[in-house]
């Protein structure tokens, strides 16, 4: 996820060549029973120690903290904080990608449903007359806050990878944007510039890949932009890079 984060501050490159459609997937296909699924799971001990930290999860009823451990259980692999430093850095670099309508590298970073929605909303402001100031520093926010809230599975097929997956992350903000109108040349209020919290949560589409060997190796899967030299068929082939699915 570090790594997706690295490469939106830089000139994008990528090599997503079409939407995949999912299913969402909470059943035993992935990992396979028949080759030994307890050897395949993530260690208990890792998932509790990440439940005990206050700063990961968020705060859900019972039922869903339940889900929530064994859907972690299942992605053997996953490395949730720096999955979570990772969203630090990669919600105001998307963020400002959409302010200042760099749809190129916006259209590589996320879904094609959730780049038309974001494309969409930024040319409506215009044709309202509205048009998006940024701060001097060119800081559009600041995550306060950043915890997991649900993780799905997704059914692997043709075309599906096993260890796809939608997690979904809530987010808190400060974030210092000026919205003027232009047939008063005033700014909208609460759009002013003055630090405001914004709350939402955010699905990221990927997948995680099982290390197969030792129970802690492994992460949450390479950026596409990682894959020096390979062609788009290699890389779709591959463990794809995370990208915002969407955004609630």
């Amino acid at each position: 996820m570090l790594r997706l984060a690295q490469r939106i501050r830089a000139p994008c490159r990528s090599r997503w060549t079409k939407a995949i459609q999912r299913r969402e997937f909470a059943g035993n296909s992935w990992p396979d029973p028949e080759a030994g699924s307890k050897s395949r799971l993530a260690p208990s001990e890792l998932i509790t120690s990440w439940f005990e930290d206050g700063s990961l999860i968020a705060d859900v009823n019972v039922f869903r903290r339940a889900e929530l451990w064994t859907m972690l259980r299942l992605l053997r692999g996953f490395d949730l904080p720096d999955f979570l430093d990772g969203c630090r850095i990669a919600y105001p670099a998307v963020t400002q990608l959409m302010y200042t309508r760099q749809w190129d590298e916006l259209a590589a970073l996320t879904s094609p449903r959730c780049y038309e929605a974001m494309r969409a909303t930024i040319e409506a402001m215009a044709d309202d007359g509205h048009r998006v100031q940024l701060p001097p520093d060119g800081v559009v926010a600041e995550v306060t806050a950043c915890k997991l809230r649900r993780v799905q599975l997704l059914q692997s097929d043709d075309e599906t990878p096993p260890g796809s997956c939608h997690v979904h992350v809530d987010f808190e903000s400060s974030e210092r944007l000026t919205i003027f109108d232009y047939h008063t040349n005033q700014p909208m209020l609460p759009f002013d510039g003055s630090p405001r919290v914004q709350e939402s949560t955010w699905i990221f589409e990927g997948v995680v890949v099982d290390p197969g060997g030792d129970p802690g190796a492994g992460g949450a899967g390479e950026s596409l932009g990682d894959q020096e030299g390979a062609g788009d068929d290699d890389v779709m082939g591959a463990a794809p890079g995370w990208r915002v699915h969407a955004i609630t």
